[in-house]
């Protein structure tokens, strides 16, 4: 079940950053995107919570950083190749991941996978 629902989380987490990188990219408003998609239909409580440290930039550790998805995912990658499951969708999002762990985002919540995505985008944030 554990398996199960960190893809989930990843999943989910990686294309909350998708959405938000391709918002900014698109001259939108992080905190606007984050406020007009809450509670919609296309939502979730990853977007809603992860997506609130994307928009705000913050990325203090608040529970979930990047260490257990990286351990987890060889067990994960292993457990679905021993039962001949294919998990396309989780390992292309888990390379967000990798690449945000090799900018030095290790320590951070896994909010901060956006950062990787910003930057393969070249998506520069405006200071406030």
């Amino acid at each position: 079940m554990k398996i199960c629902g960190n893809i989930l989380n990843l999943v989910h987490n990686a294309v909350a950053a998708e959405v938000m990188v391709l918002g900014m990219k698109s001259g939108l408003n992080p905190e606007l995107i984050h406020e007009v998609i809450s509670g919609s239909g296309s939502s979730s409580s990853i977007f809603e919570n992860r997506g609130a440290l994307m928009a705000a930039d913050n990325y203090d550790y608040h529970g979930s950083n990047f260490s257990i998805p990286i351990k987890d995912s060889r067990f994960i990658s292993q457990h679905a190749h021993d039962l001949r499951v294919p998990t396309p969708i989780y390992h292309v999002a888990l390379q967000s991941y990798y690449s945000a762990v090799a900018q030095g985002h290790y320590d951070e919540d896994a909010a901060a996978v956006v950062k990787a995505m910003e930057l393969a985008a070249n998506v520069k944030r405006e200071k406030l």
